[in-house]
């Protein structure tokens, strides 16, 4: 996996940007180039909560945590869950 450049500080921005980015400066923003899809989804996808999956696709999202599947999020007490693919 090829990670490349992270933004740098806020000064080396084009004036342009620099207004806009004042307002979220906690926020760090960073660039990757991945030379498979495999490394993306190592590095970016989500987890699961229960069983630590990457999740590519829709998920299973209840409040602020994401499972891969509805038997998951059932697993961890959540509730009203349904499984689209169940029928």
């Amino acid at each position: 996996m090829a990670a490349i450049g992270k933004s740098g500080p806020i000064e080396d921005l084009p004036p342009k940007f620099k207004k806009m980015k004042r307002s979220n400066t906690r926020k760090q923003i960073e660039e990757f180039a991945f030379d498979s899809l495999e490394c993306a989804i190592t590095k970016l996808a989500p987890e699961c909560r229960h069983c630590g999956q990457k999740i590519v696709g829709h998920g299973v999202q209840v409040d602020r945590h994401i499972y891969c599947c509805a038997h998951c999020a059932r697993q961890e007490n959540e509730t009203g869950i349904k499984d689209r693919a169940a029928g």
